[in-house]
């Protein structure tokens, strides 16, 4: 029922993928060789990460099957487009569900808001812990950036591979917005986690946060198209404001993580 696929089927994936730009991040992790293993279910696509999945094509009719074999893997998160996630999510019973809409933007397309001056490119591990201790202030991203898991994820960030970049936003020695890129590639990457503390919202340092990230990525690392997703419409005006474009709608599945922290003592 599962077949993996061969380096001449994930060509074929590749090639089918890249003929529209909804897919273009994830046709850019397969040409790099980022997975772990590639499946096919029926006329369904399972792409494995190491803490993650991605879902393509075609919903099976057995979902009950698919959604099973999706538990037994106790993976983080799974990431598919709408339909697909809604055919399958009443039966993961242990994630938590968000619809997010992909965005995507190409050099000639940018529109560069005026630098500010208190934008910072992060590049030690007081920058990072301080990116870190933001997000916990941030609802939607706490649980990914739990306190007991900041030298792991210091030791990540700090040895992600050219052209990685993050920055933040800093007040008072605080960061108060911040975000970096993920997955980069010279054809393609993710702009990922782009958050503001509360209290600092609605001021446009999201805008500038992006901006930066652009600019550099454009700029200086001479990138070729960038990412996002987005979950409200708030954010996406933000988005379209420096010329991102929409290009389609996926449901991300996040495992609901139940005291990780005490878990790990």
């Amino acid at each position: 029922m599962y077949s993996t696929l061969s380096e001449a089927e994930i060509e074929a994936l590749i090639e089918k993928l890249s003929d529209d730009e909804r897919n273009i991040l994830f046709v850019n992790d397969l040409r790099e060789g980022l997975f772990t293993k590639a499946e096919k279910y029926r006329e369904l696509y399972i792409i494995h990460f190491p803490y993650s999945l991605i879902l393509f094509g075609e919903v099976p009719e057995d979902c009950q099957s698919l959604a099973s074999y999706i538990m037994s893997l106790k993976t983080r998160v799974i990431i598919a487009p709408e339909p697909v996630m809604l055919a399958v999510s009443p039966c993961l019973s242990r994630y938590s569900m968000e619809t997010r809409r992909m965005m995507t933007i190409t050099p000639e397309h940018f529109r560069k808001k005026e630098r500010d001056t208190r934008l910072k490119v992060l590049r030690t591990n007081e920058d990072f812990l301080a990116l870190f201790s933001l997000y916990r202030k941030v609802a939607e991203m706490a649980e990914s950036f739990p306190e007991c898991e900041d030298g792991e994820n210091l030791d990540t960030f700090l040895s992600k591979p050219f052209p990685f970049t993050a920055v933040a936003l800093f007040e008072n020695g605080e960061a108060v917005s911040g975000g970096y890129i993920s997955n980069p590639s010279r054809l393609n990457a993710m702009i990922s986690c782009i958050a503001t503390a509360p209290e600092h919202r609605h001021k446009g340092f999201a805008t500038s946060v992006v901006s930066e990230l652009l600019d550099i990525s454009f700029g200086e690392n001479m990138m070729k198209r960038l990412s996002l997703w987005y979950t409200n419409e708030e954010a996406g005006r933000i988005y379209r404001s420096l010329g991102f474009r929409d290009a389609g709608t996926w449901i991300r599945a996040l495992e609901v993580k139940n005291e990780i922290c005490e878990n790990r003592r």
